[in-house]
């Protein structure tokens, strides 16, 4: 039966669909089929019958989150955006992820860096914009030349995920460490904001111990995998000491405050 006064010949919608049962539908076809319809009476059919097949297509298979995608939200979006600081430093002043919602925490600590493992924390980008800088703040330096690797990871549900650029800062003195981010091979360094992505460091082999800038993980509500007596504030991973992986992975949480990393975005 057709859509009550509807044309019964669809020019588009079920003309470029007929063919694709629903199990098999994509939402990149429903894409391709909709985006040039242009919103006006003159069309008011065919809206009604894109409108259809795609409800009828989460339906079939179970995807309801496919409500919040199509309106252009990512899989891994947290649905909120951070405000975007209007005045002239909106796209240089760093967003560290241990002060930041939704993870942050205002309770400012120390942390003493002695780990070879990779460290990660997340943080949800403020900006749809390009992540050019990426910062260290160092309260005690390590004394002598050493070099500290920074990278920013997607996320893979709720993981780290793969490396997109990565940059080198010296630790040997206190204070800001920065570095501007190069992408790696085949990656891209666009963010979009109300994204979560993962900030991480990793200390070069031979590096000794640093003191960083961080919040307290005792006051933050703990998004690592912990029990209700252990409060991590970092994420580790064991088999690539000393560098950054092209794949990031959880192994275990850090029971480490969270370290003041950062990013800035071009």
């Amino acid at each position: 039966m057709p859509l009550p006064d509807a044309e019964k010949k669809s020019p588009r919608v079920y003309t470029l669909s007929q063919n694709t049962d629903l199990e098999n539908m994509a939402f990149a076809t429903m894409q391709s089929i909709g985006q040039p319809i242009n919103i006006e009476e003159l069309n008011e059919d065919e809206l009604r019958r894109l409108v259809l097949v795609n409800l009828a297509r989460l339906a079939v298979k179970g995807e309801w989150t496919g409500l919040l995608d199509a309106g252009g939200a990512p899989d891994n979006a947290v649905m909120m955006i951070l405000p975007q600081i209007g005045n002239s430093s909106s796209t240089i002043i760093p967003q560290y992820a241990h002060i930041s919602a939704p993870y942050g925490s205002g309770t400012m600590a120390t942390q003493s860096v002695n780990t070879d493992a990779p460290l990660y924390v997340p943080i949800t980008a403020r900006r749809t914009a390009t992540f050019d800088d990426i910062y260290l703040y160092v309260t005690t330096g390590e004394g002598s030349t050493s070099n500290v690797a920074l990278g920013v990871y997607s996320d893979n549900a709720g993981q780290p995920g793969t490396l997109l650029g990565q940059a080198t800062v010296d630790v040997n003195t206190s204070g800001e460490k920065i570095a501007t981010l190069a992408a790696e091979s085949g990656q891209s360094l666009s963010s979009t904001a109300g994204t979560q992505y993962w900030l991480a460091m990793a200390r070069a082999s031979g590096v000794g111990a640093f003191t960083v800038q961080a919040s307290n993980k005792q006051n933050f509500a703990q998004w690592a995998w912990t029990n209700h007596a252990t409060q991590y504030g970092m994420l580790s991973q064991s088999g690539s000491d000393n560098t950054l992986p092209a794949t990031g992975a959880f192994s275990t949480g850090f029971a480490y405050n969270m370290c003041a990393i950062g990013v800035n975005y071009g």
